[in-house]
């Protein structure tokens, strides 16, 4: 858990004593990173961005250096996870989750790959054949 609380009694006069309470910021760290998507078009996917922090980070999707904005299409489900509905080709292409709060600021990118039926498709690693 990435939340810090500590809790002092110490005193303020003779015979009175004060309770304190401090929080300590800590910036966004990923819990799930995302990965590179192999999809078909017409199918939903679902990117994983978990984060942790103190305060709790925002999440936000960009696509190509683009805000992706949340939309009946693009959802950011599960406090991060962008979820896509019904792909089409352009939806190809690298995504990058940004986690902010006010003690910092985390990125990860993944590149979203749709396949084609009965094509080779050279990747970085490998050749697949559909």
């Amino acid at each position: 858990m990435s939340v810090q609380t500590i809790i002092e009694m110490r005193p303020i006069d003779t015979d009175v004593y004060g309770v304190f309470l401090s929080l300590i910021l800590v910036p966004p760290q990923f819990l799930n990173y995302p990965s590179n998507t192999y999809a078909y078009e017409s199918t939903d996917i679902e990117m994983e961005c978990a984060v942790t922090g103190n305060p709790q980070p925002t999440v936000r999707w960009v696509k190509n250096g683009e805000a992706v904005i949340p939309s009946d299409y693009f959802q950011i489900v599960d406090g991060g996870h962008l979820q896509i509905l019904g792909l089409v080709r352009s939806d190809e292409g690298f995504y990058q989750c940004i986690a902010e709060n006010e003690a910092g600021n985390s990125q990860a990118m993944a590149q979203l790959i749709l396949l084609q039926l009965g094509k080779i498709r050279r990747t970085e690693h490998a050749h697949v054949l559909i």
